[in-house]
């Protein structure tokens, strides 16, 4: 096992297995998730509340061309970029905006949209589809999407895909994620993920997250801090 591998476990073991403190679930029921490990939920950030990262652990010298800030323009639509890629010639902007009415069995729902450029050979992608989120209780949450990618990139111009996310909050701020993923592009049709995420001091978030692909057998593992405030 290399050292990243190795960093990563002993992260998600002191995750994992640190002390009870209380509660647990008051963070994630004021401020809900926005994404899970790498899918959407339907929840978006409040008026004027930030988030920024994600920074890899360990750091990459290329890491910091994928941090990315959001903003919350009001409680139902924010907006965001990752910056450095705006300054190597790549524009990149994403929206969501969550639907002032309800869905099946009470459901949130959202639209999320993103768009990229490439300067260098004037390429582009946009992304749009649909989620919905379910909370039967305060502790289980349920969220299901689909996208549909537009892309210059590839001779499939239309690429469909979906998603399954279930997140459960356990004690001391920490809840357990597991997404999967199913997609009609690229070598593998569908990706399993399991991680978790800790919100400390309600404005710092550690993720740790490992994944499988189906049917090549790929697996990783990695994890990244984000700042919500």
């Amino acid at each position: 096992m290399n050292r990243c591998a190795k960093l990563v476990v002993v992260v998600f073991a002191l995750l994992l297995f640190q002390p009870v403190y209380g509660g647990g679930t008051e963070t994630f029921e004021k401020r809900p998730i926005t994404e899970a490990i790498r899918e959407q939920t339907s929840y978006t950030l409040s008026r004027g509340e930030w988030k920024v990262g994600s920074l890899t652990l360990p750091f990459y010298p290329t890491g910091w061309q994928q941090i990315y800030v959001s903003y919350g323009l009001s409680d139902s639509l924010q907006v965001g970029s990752t910056i450095p890629q705006n300054l190597l010639g790549r524009p990149n902007v994403t929206a969501k905006y969550r639907l002032p009415f309800a869905g099946p069995a009470g459901s949130v729902l959202a639209v999320p949209v993103s768009l990229n450029l490439n300067l260098s050979y004037l390429g582009v992608s946009t992304n749009t589809g649909l989620v919905a989120s379910w909370k039967p209780n305060e502790r289980i949450g349920f969220h299901v999407g689909l996208n549909l990618w537009l892309t210059s990139y590839s001779y499939r111009f239309l690429n469909p895909s979906g998603y399954l996310i279930a997140d459960y909050n356990l004690p001391a701020n920490l809840k357990a994620i597991t997404e999967v993923d199913a997609h009609t592009f690229g070598e593998d049709f569908m990706s399993v993920r399991i991680g978790g995420l800790w919100r400390g001091f309600e404005v710092l978030n550690l993720r740790v997250s490992s994944s499988f692909d189906v049917p090549s057998g790929d697996a990783s593992i990695g994890a990244g801090l984000f700042l919500r405030f």
